[in-house]
């Protein structure tokens, strides 16, 4: 698993993942410094948040890696079905 730390408007963020996607992202509370070096698995995760934060970019075309229960992943998976800027409900799915 790999680690990298990145500057973003809301403070820092921690992205792990290796070649098979990303495994988690996590804004911190304590100032940390960036990463010097991003491993190659994280290059466009890192880019993409970047153009989001920049305004350049709504959607996100990243392998995702995430471990739960097979209730958790059906979650996950519907709340990537959300249009960008957009709210609904659990009834409404």
């Amino acid at each position: 698993m790999y680690k990298t730390i990145i500057s973003s408007p809301l403070g820092p963020i921690e992205i792990t993942g290796n070649e098979d996607g990303i495994f988690s992202i996590y804004f911190l509370d304590e100032e940390v410094s960036p990463s010097k070096t991003i491993p190659e698995c994280l290059d466009q995760t890192v880019l993409q948040l970047r153009e989001y934060f920049e305004g350049e970019r709504v959607d996100f075309d990243l392998k995702l890696n995430a471990e739960g229960t097979t209730f958790q992943k059906r979650v996950w998976q519907e709340l990537q079905q959300i249009p960008f800027g957009k709210t609904t409900s659990y009834l409404k799915m």
